[in-house]
C-alpha cells in the first residue's frame, strides 16, 4: 500500500526548481598579459639551457646519448643497457637529477644535472636507504656521490653569480 505524503511542511520539493538562464554579462575582467612578463629569473631559467620542459630535455639527452653510444645507452653507474626502456613507462625513470630538483630548483632544466641511469639505480638514489646500496655492491655509488658533491659546489657558485 502506497501512502500519500504531505510535503508542504518539508524542506524538500517533489519536483526540481526550474532552470534559469545565466546572464552573459562577464562578472570580472581578465587583465591583459604583459609583453615583458618573461623578464623574471624563473622565466629566464626556462630558456637558459635551451629547454622549456623536462620531456623536451630528456628527448634531446636521449638522442645525444644514442649518437655518442652508437645506438646503445649504458648506465655509467651500473653497466646496464638502457635501450630496452625506450617507449615504455620506465623511460622517464632513466633520467635522474643529480641534485634533487625540489631542493635545487634553479637547475631543474640544466642538462648537466641529469644523468641517464638504470631505473632501479634512480629509485634507490632518490628514495632508498644506505642498506639498499649495500645490496648492489657492484654498482658505483662512490662515483654518484662524487658527482653530487661536484655539482653542489658548482650550484653554489652559480647561485652567487645569477641570483
Amino acid at each position: 500500500m502506497q501512502r500519500d505524503m504531505d510535503t508542504s511542511n518539508t524542506p524538500f520539493r517533489s519536483f526540481p526548481k526550474p532552470i534559469r538562464a545565466r546572464s552573459t554579462k562577464k562578472r570580472y575582467k581578465i587583465p591583459p598579459r604583459k609583453d615583458n612578463a618573461s623578464t623574471g629569473l624563473k622565466s629566464q631559467l626556462k630558456t637558459m639551457w635551451g629547454y622549456t620542459s623536462q620531456p623536451k630535455m630528456f628527448d634531446a639527452l636521449w638522442d645525444k646519448a644514442l649518437k655518442e653510444g652508437k645506438g646503445e645507452i649504458i648506465c655509467p653507474f651500473t653497466g646496464h643497457k638502457l635501450r630496452q626502456y625506450e617507449n615504455t613507462t620506465f623511460w622517464y625513470n632513466c633520467f635522474a637529477h643529480v641534485l634533487p630538483k625540489g631542493q635545487y630548483t634553479y637547475w631543474k632544466l640544466n642538462p648537466n644535472n641529469i644523468r641517464i641511469v638504470y631505473p632501479l639505480f634512480h629509485s634507490i638514489v632518490d628514495n632508498g636507504a644506505m642498506y639498499q646500496r649495500e645490496t648492489y655492491k657492484t654498482w658505483d655509488w662512490d662515483a654518484w656521490d662524487r658527482l653530487t658533491e661536484e655539482l653542489e659546489k658548482e650550484y653554489e657558485l652559480w647561485v652567487k653569480k645569477y641570483t
